[in-house]
């Protein structure tokens, strides 16, 4: 079983990323309920899923303690989600200039 702090769904925020907001690419896990943006996830999605989806977290059964030790390894997995992010962010407001 997971835990993490819960978080309604105004307040939910990116797992993969940690920022909140982008709610149209913020899906959320049907087994954890914790919320990944569209483009955090590798490989990212086009979209939203329409039907049921579970994170790669749930899927591979990982604990939260397997997790931490796997980011203490390799920062560069947690940096490489994070400037896809940035990019995917930085993209879109140019589009809406």
């Amino acid at each position: 079983m997971h835990t993490y702090s819960w978080q309604c769904i105004e307040c939910k925020t990116c797992s993969a990323c940690e920022r909140p907001g982008d709610d149209d690419h913020l899906m959320l896990c049907d087994q954890c309920d914790r919320g990944y943006h569209t483009y955090c996830v590798d490989p990212p999605f086009a979209a939203v899923p329409d039907d049921s989806w579970v994170c790669e977290r749930c899927e591979s059964g990982m604990t939260d303690k397997d997790i931490e030790r796997f980011f203490a390894k390799d920062r560069s997995n947690f940096s490489r989600v994070l400037q896809r992010s940035v990019i995917y962010l930085n993209e879109k407001k140019k589009k809406n200039q």
